[in-house]
């Protein structure tokens, strides 16, 4: 992305953004491990969400050489977890995120304590 921004911009363009694409980077691998209790996962994944739709909107992600063609979003197999599939498809990877954060929610929903009138809400 950075080269991108350094070809269609400047290089002074890339480089200010160069923190920011380091972050989502941080982020999307937070996602990805998934290690983090259901409530941080559920606002890491919706976050990740929100910039994923924004990325869309000012990079174009393709197999075209002009546009960004060097990323690949990566992701385990939910039943297979030995098996990967790497996309450069943006929409693959929003579809793999919602389907993450639909099971964290689900998984939150589970661990609810529907005894009392809080957890009924």
């Amino acid at each position: 992305v950075k080269r991108y921004v350094a070809k269609n911009y400047s290089e002074s363009e890339a480089a200010a953004c160069e923190e920011d694409l380091q972050a989502v980077q941080r982020l999307r691998e937070s996602v990805v491990r998934g290690k983090e209790g259901n409530e941080k996962a559920r606002k890491e994944l919706e976050k990740y969400h929100r910039i994923l739709k924004v990325m869309e909107t000012r990079f174009p992600f393709s197999d075209d050489e002009e546009q960004i063609s060097t990323v690949f979003f990566v992701w385990k197999d939910a039943f297979k977890t030995k098996d990967k599939t790497a996309l450069r498809n943006i929409k693959a990877e929003q579809a793999a995120v919602l389907f993450n954060l639909g099971a964290t929610i689900s998984q939150q929903a589970i661990e609810t304590d529907r005894d009392s009138e809080m957890g009924i809400k």
